[in-house]
């Protein structure tokens, strides 16, 4: 089970083709397709090869809002099958990539994924699979200062012709295999957490490395997830004289981003999608949302079609309405509530890094989109899963 998840992880990663076309939407779609076809198969072995295999079963959906979570999205699904919320004038194109389908199935499988590892997966089995994230996030982080330099000279052109009429900045060649600096240095920024699990010098350098990968990037998201993860780690290892000195770095650093990104809520943000957006469903279909998968085709970003909201919640609450919201915000605080309690009750060090991770994924999930973009996604679905095996589930 151990490999299939390593199996996995890489499925979702390596997957990468090259565009000739300047079409924003056919460079998403080229990206982002085999990189959900990797998470389809990968997701789809586990679970399979657990129904044969696997260990003796447990009740995982005793925690209730992960059940509602499944429910809801049936219920959703058939409901907007029937009585199609999505428009019959939407774009072509898009309907390829954004159909009902798709995110019902991904749903689907991300639920039964979580039930299938904390199933499977034995405390040994975690341990293994956080190194072999740490050397993939090391291993990531390392190419992506390399292409900052200039050495990666494939998908450094790759980024020259999809921008051919922009600027070009160094951060923007640090995309690894995962389509733009700022998704890659998310995916960098939830693993480097699960470094400070591990006393082996290795794994210190390998913490360093994906720190500076992070800063270079200069994604707000991606720093501010790093930057709460240690915090919070420092906390719960009672680190005092590191935290404040930590913290004095982060302001400090904090300064300069803030004056590298001071359009962040200019006009034409983000920050006036995400208002309009809450206006428009609060408005028109509070209670049902407008319909899983249905926010690109309803709002922009500037001149050009919004693929996302760049907030999951806010994304959520449009397209799955007042009950999806609720359903999330009661998992989130279930489950972070037994994480801090097994924490303070037990002082294990996979259940804090995991969850200085878990809370990484919250600070990205409200300027970015992980649980749309399978690579992140997956990590995603790791941290729950682990969170929901370490802490006893059964306490939900």
């Amino acid at each position: 089970m151990v490999y299939l998840v390593y199996f996995l992880i890489l499925a979702t990663i390596l997957p990468f083709t090259i565009t000739l076309s300047q079409d924003p939407l056919v460079q998403t779609l080229t990206q982002w397709v085999p990189k959900e076809f990797g998470f389809f198969v990968g997701a789809s072995l586990i679970i399979a090869m657990s129904m044969f295999w696997g260990k003796e079963r447990i009740n995982t959906f005793r925690n209730k809002w992960l059940a509602a979570l499944l429910i809801y999205a049936v219920v959703h699904f058939a409901w907007i099958f029937w009585k199609p919320i999505l428009s019959i004038d939407i774009d072509g194109r898009y309907a390829i990539a954004h159909s009902i389908i798709r995110p019902f199935l991904n749903i689907f499988l991300g639920i039964l994924l979580i039930k299938t590892l904390v199933e499977n997966l034995s405390a040994g089995d975690w341990v293994k699979v956080s190194k072999f994230l740490c050397w993939t996030g090391f291993i990531l982080a390392a190419y992506s200062i390399f292409q900052w330099f200039g050495f990666d000279q494939i998908f450094a052109n790759h980024w020259k012709f999809r921008h051919s009429n922009d600027v070009v900045m160094r951060k923007d060649f640090m995309m690894t295999f995962l389509s733009n600096h700022i998704l890659s240095s998310n995916y960098i920024a939830l693993i480097t957490p699960l470094c400070l699990m591990f006393k082996e010098f290795r794994y210190k350098i390998f913490f360093a490395v994906m720190a500076v990968s992070v800063c270079m990037a200069d994604s707000l998201t991606s720093f501010a997830a790093l930057g709460i993860s240690i915090l919070a780690y420092l906390v719960f290892c009672s680190k005092w004289r590191v935290l404040l000195l930590t913290m004095v770095l982060l302001v400090v650093t904090s300064f300069y981003l803030n004056g590298m990104h001071k359009n962040f809520f200019s006009a034409n943000s983000r920050m006036n999608l995400w208002k309009e957006s809450i206006a428009t469903v609060l408005k028109e279909n509070p209670f049902t949302g407008a319909g899983i998968g249905s926010y690109p085709k309803m709002h922009k970003l500037g001149n050009q079609m919004a693929l996302s909201a760049h907030n999951e919640f806010v994304q959520s609450f449009t397209e799955g309405g007042i009950p999806l919201i609720i359903i999330i915000a009661g998992y989130l605080i279930t489950l972070s509530r037994r994480a801090i309690w097994t924490i303070l009750d037990k002082r294990f060090i996979m259940t804090i890094c995991f969850f200085c991770g878990f809370l990484g994924l919250f600070v990205i999930s409200n300027g970015s989109f992980p649980f749309r973009f399978a690579p992140l996604a997956t990590l995603g679905i790791l941290y729950i899963a682990n969170l929901e095996s370490m802490t006893g589930e059964q306490n939900g």
